[in-house]
């Protein structure tokens, strides 16, 4: 697979929750054009001999400047967060299947957890562009509350947030699950479609319950690549049918009814 690649200039590089960072770079006139789901790889030689794989946080209708979330976990994260505004970068990209788009849907739930955020502000500017939606519910949980990135700056009358965290700190205390789950149960009515991206753990439960519900869920997976366009296999797993599929190639977004979790180890 051809990769296009391209050198852009950092304008924002901030912390924006613990360990948590916000980059913004200025494509120079250079045209892509992202779906949400998709993700770049970000060159971080010399501090890895590999590229990082990273979700697209954000793409700005005007075309010229595209956003990453990234949470500081190792050497090539580091090297990123240290990066200055004026310095210049490079990534390839952009990569995979991202989240499909339902016109005809009216009533929307994601659920998010932790660093899972980080793909969903573009689809949630996406589908506040369609024209049917009705009802945008996010469901975002954390550890702690110094761990929630800056959500309150999504501000529409048909968006809202539920908030949870494992000690209380902010919303209900516990998983995030938990909530959007007696939520489905007090609700009259129900969702047209839910997205999900989390730890596996989490994803799991949300196709269990989308399952109980006879809800479309779609999930993207946060998981490392080695090669990023399938040949090395280190982020493959089996669907029910058997299949084997790659998260870099084949999504990183997947229908969580056709997966086989049993073939998945949890985090």
């Amino acid at each position: 697979m051809a990769k296009s690649k391209f050198t852009v200039q950092i304008v924002e590089n901030r912390e924006v929750a613990k360990d948590t960072f916000l980059f913004k770079m200025h494509l120079l006139g250079q045209r892509i054009d992202p779906k949400p789901g998709q993700f770049l790889e970000l060159v971080c030689s010399p501090a890895t001999l590999l590229n990082r794989p990273f979700s697209i946080h954000y793409f700005y209708d005007d075309k010229k400047h595209i956003k990453i979330l990234f949470r500081n976990i190792g050497n090539g994260t580091d090297f990123l967060s240290k990066k200055a505004v004026g310095d210049y970068t490079e990534f390839y990209g952009p990569f995979g299947k991202g989240f499909s788009i339902n016109k005809k849907d009216k009533n929307i739930a994601i659920i998010a957890g932790g660093i899972g955020y980080a793909p969903m502000v573009f689809l949630i500017k996406e589908l506040l562009k369609q024209k049917n939606l009705s009802n945008l519910d996010v469901f975002y949980g954390n550890k702690h509350k110094d761990d929630f990135v800056e959500f309150w700056r999504l501000n529409n009358n048909k968006l809202r947030f539920f908030l949870s965290t494992d000690n209380g700190s902010v919303g209900e205390k516990g998983f995030i699950t938990d909530v959007f789950y007696k939520y489905l149960k007090k609700k009259e009515g129900s969702f047209d479609r839910i997205y999900t991206c989390g730890p596996v753990k989490m994803m799991k439960k949300i196709s269990e319950i989308s399952s109980d519900f006879k809800i479309p869920a779609e999930g993207s997976f946060e998981s490392r690549f080695g090669c990023g366009f399938g040949v090395c296999l280190g982020c493959s797993f089996k669907l029910k049918t058997g299949d084997c599929v790659k998260v870099c190639k084949d999504g990183p977004v997947f229908d969580l009814e056709k997966i086989d979790w049993s073939q998945i180890i949890e985090e």
